[in-house]
């Protein structure tokens, strides 16, 4: 291996070594174990850096050669490392979910979590809705208040029917505001769009619409308009905008599975 793929495995290896001492150091209430791999963690970091730096010099390079590739070898040091860190990177990754939030900022943990995770890791199950509501009953229990910002398209209002609700949606000035700006600043549309007030008009309205108060649907109505290239592909388009959100979501993936390779797993590594 020559020293600028060298230094080309050094940098994704720094990248992968930052990621890891990233989640460790975000770890609350972190055992000493876990300490102490922070810090280890950091020390390499610091001598990778080193090591780069080291590298990139012409002069440093000639006296490395030997060494690089010892360690730059199928299957050697460089690369167990770095599979190593991977694994290790993926395990620390924060998990996301509302419950984990709510553990994460308790100072306990219910029993009855407990009981329900060591009940469905025995049997390698999934926990069913109702005993997640119900842990999700004892988790804000555990709090003198509670804020829960739910996605509209969860249906869980019947759920909440003890709690108050307070629903948040754009208003149709700020939407308007909105959908008016990025015709405007889109190259394509802008170009297509030109002098054409009563077309211009006729999105706003259809987008108002179809958006119900959510700047998320307006933005996404409007990015698969940019993609037509005519007056009547747009305003085809525009008469067939998804009624429902799943329908809409729906439409996003299809455009997505329209791209080429590169850009479906670009897209994909995005939403994952």
């Amino acid at each position: 291996m020559d020293p600028v793929s060298f230094v080309a495995s050094i940098t994704a290896l720094i990248s992968v070594t930052a990621k890891t001492v990233r989640y460790l150091r975000d770890t609350k209430n972190a055992t000493k174990e876990r300490q102490a791999l922070s810090r280890e963690a950091a020390d390499l970091l610091q001598r990778l850096h080193s090591l780069k730096s080291q590298i990139e010099e012409p002069q440093q390079a000639k006296h490395w050669n030997k060494n690089l590739k010892l360690l730059a070898s199928q299957h050697g040091a460089l690369d167990q490392l770095q599979e190593a860190l991977q694994g290790l990177s993926k395990q620390l990754k924060p998990r996301t979910g509302l419950c984990v939030q709510l553990i994460d900022e308790s100072i306990r943990i219910p029993e009855t979590l407990s009981k329900l995770y060591d009940l469905h890791e025995c049997r390698q199950t999934r926990p069913k809705l109702k005993e997640v509501l119900s842990i999700l009953h004892d988790l804000t229990g555990l709090f003198r208040m509670s804020y829960l910002v739910i996605d509209p398209s969860m249906n869980v209002n019947r759920k909440l029917d003890d709690s108050l609700i307070l629903n948040i949606v754009a208003d149709d000035d700020d939407l308007n505001k909105y959908i008016l700006s990025k015709l405007a600043t889109n190259s394509g549309l802008s170009r297509l769009l030109k002098g054409q007030t009563t077309l211009v008009k006729e999105i706003r309205d259809k987008v108002i619409e179809k958006a119900n108060g959510m700047f998320l649907v307006a933005r996404l109505h409007l990015e698969s308009l940019t993609t037509k290239m005519s007056i009547s592909t747009l305003k085809k388009a525009l008469e067939s905008l998804p009624n429902t959100l799943n329908e809409l979501y729906d439409d996003v993936f299809r455009r997505i599975d329209d791209q080429s390779e590169d850009g479906r797993i670009f897209a994909n590594k995005a939403l994952c």
